[in-house]
């Protein structure tokens, strides 16, 4: 998520929150039916360029042999990874991320949509498209999901196309990738012009549109819903948007209104935040980061933010995103990984396949 300047003085709340239970993750994962199932490993970009550089693929094949471990592959992984400049590591890298071995996550636009599409049916029905268009649905999904032919294919098959096609200045990706980093530059230099509280609970932090926004109750609200309304309203403004590309078939987009109180009280006041966590973590991870040190690689942090809901270990050499996993486990509205970080080369590779072994 790309946020524009925000327009809200942040506060942490005097009024006691709720209690928000939060069952933390289980040693032995355990299945809705009590049965066992796959403890699930997601590693991050730079883990995957230590197990690529290492020759280290096969070793990991054989570490999740026996089942009891799950490898997830994050397309913003593999987006970052087609970044990387030199062509045989990317080379590298890419045949390993696009084993059919491993479990292939959908993008994070997709999950995003899925939370906001299942609020608007609960709350908002009268948005919908009466005959929804699930064809359009299910043929972009199927890209995404079928074994050949589709995106991993393309991205295993034709490395270099797809890098210079996400790399190109007229890609989404490219486009969407810049300015995201841009705007961590911006907040870094920013954020002291904001009293933003640090060390708060980020359950607790709130803000006020200012100016007041159609909608808004005029009591503060939790922060999360600001950046969640600006982004959500931009994304959808802007033609050929991946938002568009989930939300069309069943939402009508066009007959929105975001200036209507309806659109801005949806966000501010009706959405829960239980019902749409990776909102509350893109938002989360954005916030910690004013407080951090940017570099390129911050804002594809928050975008794999989105995919700790689906897996139970996050392994990664950057500190930051470690530290900000962590510190979100006690907040966040939905259960989340133990994240470690783990050394570089080859001693990485050694942490990684230990750790994936002794699930």
């Amino acid at each position: 998520m790309v946020q524009g300047r925000e327009v809200m003085a942040a506060r942490q709340s005097q009024v006691k929150q709720p209690p928000v239970t939060r069952p933390s993750a289980a040693t032995i994962p355990v299945a809705a039916n009590g049965t066992r199932r796959p403890r699930r490993v997601l590693l991050d970009t730079n883990a995957w360029s230590y197990l690529a550089d290492e020759g280290a693929g096969p070793d990991l094949l054989r570490a999740v042999r026996d089942g009891h471990t799950e490898i997830l592959v994050a397309p913003a992984v593999v987006f970052e990874s087609l970044h990387r400049p030199n062509i045989e590591g990317r080379r590298r890298q890419i045949s390993l991320l696009t084993l059919k071995k491993w479990r292939r996550l959908m993008p994070e636009a997709y999950s995003v949509c899925g939370e906001l599409l299942g609020e608007i049916r609960r709350l908002h029905p009268e948005w919908l498209h009466r005959k929804p268009d699930r064809g359009e649905f299910a043929r972009q999904r199927y890209d995404w999901t079928r074994e050949r032919g589709g995106f991993w294919d393309r991205t295993r098959f034709d490395t270099e196309a797809m890098a210079r096609h996400i790399a190109a200045e007229d890609s989404w990706h490219g486009q969407l990738l810049e300015a995201a980093r841009q705007e961590a530059r911006q907040r870094r230099q920013e954020f002291r012009e904001i009293p933003l509280p640090k060390f708060a609970s980020l359950e607790t932090i709130t803000g006020t549109p200012a100016p007041a926004v159609p909608g808004w109750s005029g009591e503060p609200v939790a922060l999360w819903r600001f950046n969640a309304w600006t982004t959500t309203t931009m994304a959808l403004c802007i033609p050929g948007h991946p938002y568009l590309d989930w939300l069309k078939p069943w939402v009508q987009v066009e007959r929105l209104n975001f200036g209507d109180p309806s659109w801005g009280g949806f966000w501010f006041h009706e959405v829960n935040a239980a019902a749409m966590p990776r909102f509350w973590l893109w938002w989360a991870f954005e916030y910690l980061q004013r407080f951090q040190k940017v570099n390129d690689g911050t804002p594809c942090d928050a975008q794999l933010a989105t995919y700790l809901p689906e897996c139970d270990l996050l392994l990664s050499a950057d500190g930051g995103l470690v530290r900000n996993a962590m510190h979100c486990r006690d907040s966040a509205p939905c259960p989340l990984p133990e994240a470690e970080r783990i050394p570089a080369g080859r001693r990485g590779v050694d942490v990684i396949l230990e750790r994936v072994s002794a699930a």
